[in-house]
């Protein structure tokens, strides 16, 4: 019995907290990014962080996998030229990504984009702001 109560007690208390254990609804915007970026199966991961720290992260996966920023950057390049602007979390990712390459922590990024993909970044995230509705309703037409 009284081991019972032990091994009970030790599993309780190696259980996460709530606040763990349930995800978000995620935002459509990342969902989009990581199937963009060819990992869709990172979505779990990001549903434990919330809505408005979301974009950082992203940014942060941006800066340390080359390959999907460029994947990411095709991605906005489209939706540009098709619809005419980015949403507002597109905007937030790429002017984190940009402000931490100007930063002197950009310059020991082992993956770190040249200074044009940089000037594109820049470029794209001054377009207009559009909701996500407004960017698919111009993707279908």
């Amino acid at each position: 019995m009284r081991r019972a109560v032990l091994i009970a007690a030790l599993f309780a208390s190696t259980t996460l907290p709530a606040s763990a254990q349930r995800s978000q609804v995620m935002d459509l915007s990342i969902m989009e990014a990581l199937v963009a970026v060819g990992h869709a199966d990172m979505a779990g991961i990001f549903s434990f962080i919330s809505e408005k720290d979301s974009a950082p992260a992203f940014a942060d996966f941006l800066l340390r996998n080359e390959k999907s920023r460029k994947k990411y950057i095709a991605k906005v390049d489209k939706d540009v030229k098709k619809a005419g602007g980015l949403t507002a979390w597109d905007h937030a990712v790429l002017q984190d990504v940009v402000s931490v390459y100007g930063s002197p922590m950009g310059k020991t990024l082992p993956n770190k984009a040249s200074a044009k993909e940089i000037l594109h970044m820049v470029n794209l995230a001054g377009t207009p702001t559009l909701s996500l509705d407004q960017i698919s309703a111009k993707r279908r037409s």
